[in-house]
């Protein structure tokens, strides 16, 4: 028995180095490419910088020649040659091996450099990290694409549960910030993706009361580069607008913050989007102020909605 264990757990060993392997392979093939940076130097003036990185004789061998310009003119070039070594899913070691002043066409000898640092690679972005104590030890250069350059975000697969057509009622306590009254509520929540499939629309329609009184919400998520998270922005029928940050996902669960200028004021809302069951969708508002006075009132309100629909 302690045999077929011990091959049981070398099996599954090699074959998780295996998809480790197979993974890193796909995001190295991403590395070559052009991607261009600005920096801002303690003048005041924009300088630009470009890498270019082509393949070595290796999978994993590279080298990279930066161009640096100013106001359109070169002012320094030189040339990297390196080893990317995967640490994990997402990240690599920059291992130098050699450097060289210059661009592609010049042919002199490389020096030796032991340059190390951290990088990340995706389709639209080279993350390079040196630094985590300073902004200036953190970059990150764009890739360089002819035409319309869409972003592409795995993040944007969060919101996959959450795609389709959802009704339900409650008994809705009212809410000074948004303008709802008092009284039972007929909810609507429906979100869709883009054409390009990294925007999604969410409209959240409620009928209040005898439906005479009418509530809706658009509101559009997408990726922020800048935050590295989805972002979403929106406009109520009541006059609210509002950016909220995805903070935390698990499992179906997406707790947001809300940021929104409402007729009565500046409003704060830490607001959970459940969609751990796939057919039901829990609304809960775990906390909201108004102008910084808590509206405990509204806190953990429950709204339950059923799927209808699918996208």
């Amino acid at each position: 028995m302690s045999n077929f264990r011990t091959c049981f757990s070398l099996i599954l060993y090699f074959t998780a180095v295996q998809a480790f392997a197979s993974e890193a392979d796909d995001r190295l093939r991403l590395i070559p490419g052009t991607y261009h940076l600005d920096l801002l130097n303690a003048d005041g003036e924009v300088i630009n910088r470009t890498k270019e990185i082509t393949q070595g004789g290796k999978s994993n061998e590279f080298i990279e020649t930066i161009t640096v310009a100013q106001d359109g003119k070169n002012i320094n070039q030189w040339q990297s040659k390196f080893e990317a070594v995967p640490i994990n899913d997402n990240l690599f070691r920059f291992v130098g091996h050699g450097w060289r002043s210059g661009g592609k066409d010049q042919s002199s000898e490389w020096a030796k450099n032991n340059f190390q640092y951290v990088f990340q690679i995706n389709q639209d972005f080279f993350f390079e990290l040196h630094n985590l104590d300073s902004n200036q030890g953190r970059f990150r250069w764009r890739r360089a694409r002819d035409g319309v350059s869409t972003i592409r975000s795995n993040q944007i697969a969060l919101l996959k549960p959450l795609l389709g057509t959802f009704e339900g009622s409650f008994n809705n306590r009212g809410s000074k910030a948004y303008g709802a009254s008092n009284e039972k509520s007929d909810v609507r929540c429906e979100t869709k993706l883009s054409e390009s499939g990294q925007l999604a629309t969410l409209s959240w329609i409620m009928t209040q009361g005898d439906g005479s009184s009418l509530f809706d919400a658009k509101l559009v998520i997408s990726f922020d580069p800048h935050s590295g998270t989805l972002i979403k922005q929106g406009q109520t029928s009541t006059g609210v607008t509002m950016k909220g940050t995805l903070r935390a996902e698990q499992d179906g669960k997406l707790l947001w913050e809300r940021h929104s200028d409402t007729p009565n004021g500046k409003l704060f809302e830490l607001c959970l989007f459940d969609v751990s069951d796939q057919d039901t969708l829990r609304h809960v508002i775990l906390k909201r102020t108004l102008n910084g006075i808590p509206q405990s009132a509204e806190e953990n309100e429950t709204i339950v909605l059923r799927r209808v629909s699918s996208e």
